[in-house]
């Protein structure tokens, strides 16, 4: 029996579909909030991924209790260290890389992105 698609999937696949403005584009602080309500259990290898170490990430952890908070300052103290590097493109490909270990909701990822066009 042939996998189900959901309608959304196409997109997930596309990203590169993306206007390159949107794909070289920095992101806002607004953004990574919204970002890390769609990455779940296991964000911790998107950390690791992004060139943050480990140590760091464990004290995200310690210093904030809400798991919304530990993915959002692990994801925006990226940007600060990254500078013009942190651009949608990087954490997009590192998010897709990290699908297999990580919780990420990319559909809903995705349609967000979209939105900024």
């Amino acid at each position: 029996m042939a996998k189900e698609e959901s309608p959304l999937s196409s997109d997930v696949g596309s990203t590169c579909s993306l206007p390159d403005a949107v794909h070289i584009s920095c992101l806002s602080e607004q953004l990574i909030e919204r970002v890390a309500e769609h990455i779940g259990e296991g964000y911790e290898a998107v950390g690791i991924r992004l060139g943050l170490p480990k140590v760091f990430i464990d004290r995200c952890k310690m210093s904030h209790s809400s798991h919304h908070m530990q993915v959002f300052f692990m994801l925006y103290t990226w940007r600060q260290t990254a500078g013009t590097q942190a651009t949608v493109r990087v954490l997009m490909d590192v998010l897709m890389d990290s699908v297999h270990v990580c919780d990420v909701d990319m559909e809903a990822i995705v349609r967000l992105l979209k939105k900024l066009e």
